[in-house]
């Protein structure tokens, strides 16, 4: 019968295993275990805990050779079966994202979009190639072009200039800004959050405003307050009126 092992000696052999995995992890060298971790044990349990280290040291085995066989131990843990496991679930998931984005994977956009300074009008349709040509000579929207990057589009009130070609890109630049918007949203509602609770910040206007492009009519809205105090001027007024009224009726 094989004896059962002193406790101690199996808290050493787990303890082993452990700092073995905490050396692999953090790429030291595996004599790191003799040359380091022991002693600086050996020190806490003399110092600290004022007990004799002896003992306890020798039942944690962190040789050289030991701890590089804990490591391939612990990696032959790894079967090959979790692995193809985890093979399989990626190959789902890349499945997954091409049929949920095909549209965006098939979308096939035009280089004079991407580039529109640099692509000959020549290349392009006929029925863009006069607007291409009048935006290519606008110095203006070059200039946008080299500070905003792709996002020029939406300045120097291009739609307007060039409504040819804004309908012709229009229907591109539709299709991306919803990541754009969650991922802001997400930044949002974490700043928000922060400085009041979370349904506060979803239930005021903090999180609409600061993701959206609109710009509210504030001059409407101011004359829309200057009406409603007006009204209330006058509202109050007609009761004081009504109030006189009364007065005069009793003293009568």
């Amino acid at each position: 019968m094989v004896r059962e092992r002193p406790q101690r000696l199996d808290n050493g052999i787990a303890a082993s295993y452990k700092d073995s995995k905490i050396i692999a992890k953090t790429g030291n060298a595996h004599s790191i275990g003799e040359s380091l971790i022991l002693p600086a044990v050996s020190i806490i349990i003399s110092d600290v805990m004022k007990l004799v280290p002896e003992e306890t040291v020798q039942a944690i085995p962190l040789s050289n050779s030991t701890v590089c066989m804990r490591i391939d131990e612990m990696a032959g843990i790894l079967k090959d079966e979790d692995l193809l496991a985890y093979v399989s679930h990626l190959k789902q998931v890349i499945e997954d994202m091409k049929e949920r984005f095909c549209d965006l994977l098939n979308l096939d956009i035009p280089g004079w979009i991407l580039d529109p300074f640099g692509v000959p009008a020549v290349e392009v349709h006929p029925e863009i190639q006069e607007e291409l040509i009048e935006l290519q000579s606008d110095v203006i929207a070059c200039h946008a072009f080299g500070q905003f990057g792709r996002g020029f589009w939406m300045k120097c009130d291009l739609p307007n200039k060039f409504p040819t070609l804004w309908g012709k890109i229009e229907q591109f630049l539709i299709a991306f800004p919803s990541t754009y918007l969650v991922e802001c949203a997400f930044s949002k509602v974490v700043s928000l959050t922060k400085s009041r609770n979370r349904m506060d910040a979803a239930a005021r206007g903090d999180l609409r405003l600061s993701l959206t492009r609109l710009e509210p009519d504030i001059m409407k809205q101011r004359y829309t307050l200057n009406g409603c105090i007006s009204s209330n001027k006058a509202f109050f007024m007609l009761c004081r009126l009504c109030r006189y009224a009364s007065y005069a009726d009793l003293y009568e």
